[in-house]
């Protein structure tokens, strides 16, 4: 494939922005998957335990790095935000993420955002939502959710419509 190394990192960028630090969270699951905790409120001897029926997590900071056998992965200022309405069924949840990561396998920095907020509902795939990649002079690769079972990833070699490549896939192959 042309344009196999962008599509890496692209899936890396999708996968660490849906991961989170913990849970069910990762590849083949969307944004925050952990069910809400418990709220345990005690006064002296007497405990109440409240349902959370809404959460929101996010994780930021200005570098975060990954040494692999095969090189480094650094991302720099990054903003994940993730949410998840527990109270209802089926239960929502969103995800954005922007940030910059420099990449030894791409042997350079993109900057990554989300234009369009992820949703899904449960543990569904996100049925919504677009992650816009840019690299060196304006390239881009975008991938766009169709529905919660399909997704179109574009590839624009400098920036400029219309894309060079359009590859129409599924979350289970493109997350496998």
């Amino acid at each position: 494939m042309r344009y196999a190394s962008s599509l890496a990192v692209l899936t890396a960028v999708f996968v660490a922005g849906c991961g989170g630090s913990g849970g069910d969270s990762g590849p083949g699951n969307p944004p925050v998957t952990v069910p809400p905790p418990d709220l345990a409120i005690s006064s002296g001897n007497s405990m109440q335990v409240l349902q959370v029926a809404y959460l929101t997590a996010s994780e930021s900071g200005d570098m975060a790095g990954l040494v692999t056998n095969t090189g480094m992965e650094t991302l720099y200022s990054y903003l994940t935000s993730q949410t998840l309405d527990a109270g209802v069924s089926p239960s929502p949840s969103t995800m954005t993420a922007s940030g910059t990561a420099d990449s030894s396998e791409l042997g350079g920095v993109v900057e990554y955002s989300t234009p369009t907020m992820f949703q899904a509902f449960d543990h569904d795939h996100p049925s919504s939502g677009e992650l816009l990649v840019t690299g060196a002079n304006g390239a881009t690769v975008r991938l766009i959710v169709i529905d919660n079972v399909d997704i179109r990833i574009e590839f624009d070699s400098d920036g400029m419509a219309p894309p060079d490549e359009t590859i129409d896939t599924t979350w289970v192959a493109f997350t496998s």
